[in-house]
């Protein structure tokens, strides 16, 4: 048995334009209510220099075999960093998460063996390499935001029809 793929997104984003100064983004994945095979979800908030909400977004990766909360976490960093790629150039960005895994991996500071992680440490570096922006470990207390819309999208994937076409964005 494989991966259910459902998938969706809910987003949110402001009318208002970043200043041109460093837009901290908050990622955070998990996989509940067991790791590995439980649902997968993520959720990233991206915060600017004056500490008020720019955009953030969560969604669901799969549920079943395969799905581990270290893949969770990446796809948290993928979908901030695709954020990211489609900003105005001129902002540089920092992306915090609590996966020290993802932070060394992705920092070139671990090796990567796993092959389905392999997969998204590759996308993840070749996205990072496409903007001035650095990426941290921090304590999961301190990201408590993502944390909080990583959850929100496993209570909406918990609770929604399985349909592998089924997308939504509520806000």
């Amino acid at each position: 048995m494989g991966a259910t793929n459902l998938q969706f997104t809910l987003a949110f984003q402001t009318d208002e334009q970043p200043s041109s100064s460093t837009i901290t983004v908050y990622c955070d994945g998990l996989c509940e209510p067991y790791n590995p095979n439980g649902y997968g979800c993520w959720g990233w908030s991206a915060v600017g220099a004056d500490g008020q909400t720019l955009a953030e977004d969560c969604g669901f990766v799969g549920k079943g075999e395969g799905i581990t909360n270290n893949v969770a976490e990446y796809h948290a960093l993928l979908n901030a960093l695709r954020w990211a790629v489609g900003q105005p150039s001129g902002e540089s960005f920092h992306f915090l998460t609590d996966s020290l895994l993802v932070v060394k991996q992705v920092n070139g500071e671990w090796a990567c063996n796993k092959p389905h992680l392999k997969l998204l440490r590759r996308e993840a570096v070749g996205l990072i390499s496409q903007l001035p922006a650095t990426l941290e470990w921090i304590p999961r207390e301190k990201n408590e935001r993502a944390d909080a819309l990583s959850r929100v999208a496993y209570q909406k994937a918990r609770t929604d029809k399985e349909d592998a076409s089924y997308q939504k964005t509520l806000y």
